[in-house]
């Protein structure tokens, strides 16, 4: 009877479910459940059950795996009193609103990990809200060219996952808009093994800008760091970035927004939601 009693007292907590789109071990996750798990219960000012489901996108991409893992996190949690859903990055988000109807109705959420330039590629119902980064590519592209001012071309490397594309999309966004003439190179869905092989032939007037890839052309997934890692062991020109997933790895420079900051702006949001 006891233990009975402790177990439905835990369901009665308010819920929060954090959906990652990639691995458990993809590199800062660890950062960013702990410190929801820790902000959201002493903001809100009582406990909070949280609970974390890591998707697995990049892996598992047909259509088929995305339907399977909907009806997993319905059943999973039906019972578990889920009040609020936190969504990471626009892979999870795009996850999320494709298949939300059938996992988590009318449950809202926050969606966080996000540049505004991504999200703007979304429609939201009035209860899916957000907290994204104005972290842009410009700023970093600027400060390269600024450093490098015999640079004559800037070399981009993207992917071939899903995330990939995005971020390939936003770059070249970005590569319109260059504070002054240089060509411009891009690396878009290679084969990891012809992207190193095209950066050990760069001349020292070449800068490379890449936030690293999931998917290389051949579908081999990694993560973004082990790419850029992969990428600046060959290249002898810079390598630059707007991403925090990947400094520590070779790259030389890039304006980032840490994760932490950005999460907390999330936690906030999510309280908000826990208070209606």
């Amino acid at each position: 009877m006891f233990l009975a009693v402790n177990a439905r007292a835990a369901d009665a907590r308010p819920g929060v479910l954090i959906l990652y789109p990639n691995l458990r071990s993809f590199p800062l996750n660890a950062l960013i459940d702990e410190t929801l798990r820790r902000e959201v219960p002493k903001d809100f000012g009582q406990p909070v059950a949280v609970y974390s489901e890591f998707l697995e996108s990049e892996q598992f991409a047909d259509r088929r795996d995305d339907i399977a893992r909907a009806q997993f996190i319905r059943e999973r949690y039906r019972d578990r009193n889920i009040n609020v859903v936190v969504v990471i990055g626009a892979l999870g988000l795009e996850f999320f609103l494709k298949y939300r109807d059938q996992m988590l109705p009318r449950i809202p959420a926050v969606y966080t990990i996000i540049t505004q330039m991504a999200a703007r590629e979304f429609v939201f119902p009035a209860d899916v809200i957000g907290a994204p980064t104005i972290t842009s590519d410009d700023a970093s592209l600027a400060l390269a060219l600024r450093l490098h001012p015999k640079a004559k071309r800037i070399c981009f490397v993207t992917g071939a996952g899903t995330q990939d594309r995005r971020y390939e999309r936003q770059v070249r966004r970005a590569a319109e808009h260059l504070t002054r003439p240089v060509a411009v190179e891009f690396l878009a869905g290679l084969t990891t093994s012809e992207v190193l092989t095209r950066l050990r032939g760069l001349t020292d007037e070449a800068i490379v800008y890449s936030n690293g890839y999931f998917v290389d052309g051949a579908g081999v997934v990694s993560t973004p760091s082990e790419t850029v890692e992969r990428m600046a062991s060959v290249s002898g020109e810079p390598l630059y970035s707007r991403s925090m997933d990947v400094f520590g790895s070779g790259v030389v420079g890039g304006y980032i927004t840490p994760r932490d900051k950005q999460v907390m702006r999330g936690s906030g949001r999510v309280v908000q939601l826990l208070e209606r």
